[in-house]
């Protein structure tokens, strides 16, 4: 979710959006704990990049 008076949806983040890089490192692979310690590592400026995740590969919803 991303809260609609948050700084990241003054950015464009929206719900649905796929977190592809965190300050400039990719994200995809990494386990949880990997990309909060990359998010952290900004201090009090950080850096991502998305794309919505219709614009992916990834399907959604439950198994059929």
């Amino acid at each position: 979710a991303v809260d609609q008076s948050s700084p990241a949806f003054e950015a464009g983040l929206r719900p649905g959006d796929l977190i592809t890089h965190i300050n400039g490192e990719p994200v995809q692979g990494l386990y949880h704990t990997q990309v909060l310690q990359l998010m952290l590592s900004g201090g009090d400026h950080v850096t991502l990049r998305s794309t919505p995740l219709e614009n992916t590969s990834i399907k959604t919803g439950g198994r059929k």
